[in-house]
């Protein structure tokens, strides 16, 4: 280095004012590699003359360097007194950073192998490095940096006082954080103004420049740059432009232009524009006459468009969306984000199917102090399709309205609000509006008030709430029009507490509420032939009794007590009920009518139950060290017993099924004091429930391993039932389960002397692997009646694999022709057994597979089957699938039809993508953390 380099080549510290140079927007830079010799100077005011003497500080005796001549004495003083203090006069050496050529290439990127293991670790999955900036002085500066000293070396030097500061070879600047370095630099007194020629690099913090010229306004900030290329480190982009300024607002205005997020000496994507303009203070840029290209070929044009270089939320577009399927067509959807205001955003989402037409559906979404929530709507003017559409020249729309609302602090309100303009809807199009329920449409207004304290609690609700009824092949629900509740408790003591609960609804239900079935072939009118849709068809029903709308005031309140020790507990509990109707639309003719009224109920408006309640629940708690696959665990073994006595209230037939079913049998049920949902039926019970737990816990709690088992045992049968097919009618043509065996099972399962076995099984064989087993075993009838088995497998979100089994054993479904149309007296298997398997892995390299299966073993069809790839590098991701699936019912099974559909997405990290919604990628467990883990830009 000492041929580049000879000893009389020094470098001259040149101490200036601040406010000479850089005031506002200096930017920082790094040069050359070559090692230089690190000679440091101090210079003052001579005494009693206009020069400066300087002497070295520190490397090789050389001579003392020219004289140069302050411009003024207060400039000098200026001088003077940093020069006294030491720092400031000393300006690092230019050493082990790389030439402004290789800059231009690299940008201070860092493959990983270079990267230490703490900087590896903040590196974005699939990325081969990173940008760092090197270690340079001023990097920990955190002062303002426009009143820093300014500091200037190079390795010639001369100055004209007043006018005119030249700097010759390895010239470098630096005020605070900021720094620029060059072959030749100039610095204009007068106006202010700084040139610099030849390799320039302008560095701070977050941001490299490097340039062949860059002309600075030192008052201002305004900088300009010719030839230059760019990379803003923190959001990993880079570009390059023909001209660059560098307004005084920081924002950076480029001519001829590209911008990407790829790795440098990585053209997968750029983004070019005749016109580019990036603020790194809002987080957005924006491009003229805009070129995507990938792989250097130009495949979009735009002549605006505004787009992302940070995750901060603005306006502008989102992955558009594009895909094919058999029923629709062609589907290309492009969302546009509204950032209207911190507390305010739009969606707006044009969308084509060929074979259907275009619609929009848009979101609005807000929060304020008190309150949060979303408007969201959807049009399809005229639908274009014509086959097998019930709703063909129909207008589609839906509409979704949600809000919250903290009233006070112990008050609040909730409004859900989804409407639709037909019942196929959500099965034609879907949507990304917020919908809570997509089989029943809610429509319900709920505001609750909580009083009261930890000891002494209580809570009063109002609650609107109507259904629209989105399934061609079940019962419209009950409305509750309106339901008031209050309920509470007090805790009189650690072991002695008390509960209230009070309930009064208003129900009701149009006359056309009924489902009937579907329509023979000879009441279908001329489209339904022409396209063989079958129609749902409803009525009143057969049985008005089960028609009856009106009020049903349900009560109770009960008191425990509990004693506990470390390895044990008792709690008896005690409970009142009651539940009392005033009802109407009852036809008093059809109860005098054996064919609508079987049973013989009396005619009553206001039937009236009352039952009391008492239960015993109690435990043991047991553990002990143990050593099992050679680790320490606590072992624990925790018996359960619970018994519950309710006596049986006769003629509940009488009360309405207003919002009450049977629950599924699980191990929870075994704990359980009642086994209906809703307040309309007051089961009876003389039982006791056994059941016992075990676990394993290691050194940190974690629980490793889990088995339940337990049983009911019946001292008495169950007389209070629910029929499993109410609200149902059976036909030739629409039957689809065998109900007379269905009813027998229900009656066998409430004269059975015990419960199923129930268990449960949970094991974690590691953080990332687990299996998980549910067992429902019918002992009285020698048949498995419910069963699931899992594993699941996920290391990190980019593998992940998820093997399910799930029975239920159900009663026969009617067999049918190949028309679709029931065969009398003939049934098939109706139990569910499916199997779901899905993954996420790599293949090779950035190659992933993404595939999910779910098949049907009862009738040996697909549901639902979805193969395809994923390529995700540093800057962009690409995933292609194929998707095959059944449209329509699963009680209908045979009849659905198989829609075929491919999905391609292109996602420019950094930028948007291009592709479809994938929805989760319908289903596959565990994808949306994979994808968010892998798209971090």
């Amino acid at each position: 280095m000492a041929a580049l380099y000879p000893p009389f080549k020094r470098r001259l510290p040149l101490i200036i004012s601040a406010g000479l140079l850089l005031t506002h927007s200096a930017l920082a830079a790094s040069e050359e590699p070559a090692l230089i010799e690190s000679i440091k100077w101090r210079c003052l005011p001579a005494v009693g003359t206009q020069n400066w003497v300087c002497e070295q500080t520190s490397g090789k005796p050389v001579p003392t360097p020219a004289s140069v001549t302050p411009s003024d004495t207060g400039a000098a003083a200026a001088a003077s007194a940093s020069a006294i203090d030491g720092e400031a006069v000393v300006a690092a050496p230019i050493s082990q950073q790389l030439k402004a050529s290789q800059l231009r290439s690299t940008l201070d990127w860092v493959p990983l192998a270079q990267l230490s293991a703490e900087q590896r670790s903040s590196v974005p999955p699939h990325c081969s490095g990173r940008y760092l900036e090197p270690e340079r002085e001023g990097t920990e500066f955190k002062g303002i940096p426009f009143a820093a000293p300014i500091r200037a070396e190079s390795d010639k030097s001369d100055y004209q006082a007043g006018e005119l500061a030249t700097f010759e070879g390895n010239v470098l600047v630096s005020q605070g954080y900021r720094q620029v370095s060059s072959d030749e630099a100039r610095l204009y007194e007068q106006t202010l103004t700084a040139e610099f020629d030849g390799n320039v690099v302008l560095r701070e913090p977050n941001l490299l420049i490097v340039g062949d010229k860059a002309r600075v306004q030192t008052q201002t900030g305004r900088m300009e740059a010719d030839q230059v290329v760019f990379a803003l480190h923190a959001s990993r982009t880079r570009g390059g432009a023909v001209e660059l300024v560098r307004r005084e607002d920081g924002v950076i205005d480029l001519v001829d232009a590209s911008y990407t997020t790829c790795p440098p000496a990585d053209n997968s994507w750029a983004l070019s524009g005749s016109e580019v303009s990036i603020s790194p203070e809002s987080g957005f840029g924006s491009a003229k006459h805009a070129v995507l290209r990938i792989k250097d070929v130009p495949v979009f044009y735009t002549p605006y468009i505004l787009f992302p270089i940070d995750d901060r939320r603005q306006s502008g577009f989102l992955y558009p969306q594009l895909g094919y399927s058999s029923e629709t067509g062609t589907d290309l959807i492009a969302p546009y984000y509204l950032n209207l205001a911190p507390n305010f955003d739009a969606t707006i989402t044009p969308r084509l199917q060929t074979k259907r037409g275009a619609s929009l559906e848009s979101e609005f979404r807000y929060l304020t102090e008190n309150s949060n929530g979303e408007i969201g709507s959807a049009f399809l003017p005229s639908d274009n399709l014509k086959d097998e559409n019930r709703n063909y020249d129909d207008d589609r729309w839906l509409f979704n309205y949600q809000h919250e609302h903290q009233l006070a602090s112990r008050w609040d309100a909730t409004l859900d609000f989804t409407n639709a303009s037909d019942k196929d809807y959500m099965r034609d199009f879907g949507t990304g509006l917020d919908v809570t329920s997509t089989d029943n449409l809610n429509q319900q207004f709920e505001t609750r008030y909580r009083g009261g304290d930890d000891d002494l609690f209580w809570s009063l609700r109002a609650n609107l709430q109507s259904f629209k009824n989105m399934r061609q092949d079940k019962d419209d629900p009950y409305e509750k029009l309106p339901q008031l509740e209050i309920k509470g408790g007090w805790n009189a003591s650690q072991q002695l507490s008390f509960s209230w609960l009070a309930d009064g609804t208003y129900f009701s239900r149009d006359d056309n509420w009924k489902y009937i079935g579907k329509t023979a072939e000879a009441d279908k009118n001329e489209f339904d032939k022409r396209y063989d849709v079958e129609r749902s068809i409803y009525g009143e029903g057969i049985n008005e009794i089960t028609n009856a709308n009106g009020t049903r005031v349900y009560a109770e309140a009960g008191s425990s007590y509990r004693w506990q020790w470390p390895f044990a507990y008792v709690e008896p509990t005690i409970k009142g009920k009651s539940i009392h109707y005033r009802l109407n639309n009852l036809d008093r003719a059809a109860f005098n009518d054996p064919t609508t009224n079987p049973n013989g109920l009396s005619y009553d408006t206001s039937p009236t139950t009352t039952t009391p309640m008492l239960s015993l629940d109690s435990g043991l708690y047991f553990d002990r060290s143990a050593n099992y696959f050679g680790g320490s665990y606590t072992h624990t073994l925790e018996p359960r017993l619970f018994y519950l006595y309710v006596p049986e209230q006769e003629d509940q037939e009488q009360n309405p099924l207003f919002d009450t079913g049977q629950y599924n049998f699980t191990y929870e049920s075994l704990w359980r004091e009642d086994r209906f949902s809703g307040y309309d039926r007051l089961g009876d019970a003389n039982q006791v429930s056994l059941g016992t737990t075990t676990r394993l816990l290691d050194g940190t709690g974690f629980e490793t391993f889990r088995f339940a088992i337990g049983q009911t045992y019946y001292f008495r049968d169950r007389e209070v039932l629910v029929d499993p097919y109410y609200g149902q009618t059976q036909n030739e043509d629409g039957a689809e389960s065998d109900f007379t065996q269905g009813r027998q099972w229900a009656i066998d399962e409430a004269e059975a002397s015990a419960s199923p076995i129930a268990t449960e099984l949970v094991w974690n064989l590691s953080k990332a692997s687990s299996i998980r087993q549910d067992w429902i075993y019918n002992v009285d009838q020698s048949w498995n009646q419910d069963y699931r088995a899992a594993y699941h497998y996920s290391p990190d979100p980019s593998r992940m694999l998820d093997i399910a089994y799930n029975y239920k054993k159900r009663a026969d479904r009617t067999k049918k022709d190949d028309d679709g149309n029931a065969i009398p007296g003939q049934f098939t298997d109706g139990s569910i057994s499916q199997s779901d398997i899905s993954a996420i892995w790599p293949l090779y390299g950035d190659w992933s597979l993404l595939g999910r299966w779910n098949h049907d073993l009862t009738n040996n069809k697909n549901l639902e089957v979805l193969a395809g790839t994923e390529y995700d590098s540093c800057c962009y991701k690409v995933r292609f699938l194929v998707r095959q699936y059944l449209n329509g019912s699963s009680d209908d099974i045979e009849n659905a039809d198989t829609e075929n559909a491919f999905v391609l997405q292109f996602v420019l990290k950094g930028l948007g993508g291009f592709g479809t919604n994938t929805q989760a990628l319908y289903g596959i467990k565990g994808y949306k953390e994979h994808d968010k883990s892998t798209n971090l830009q």
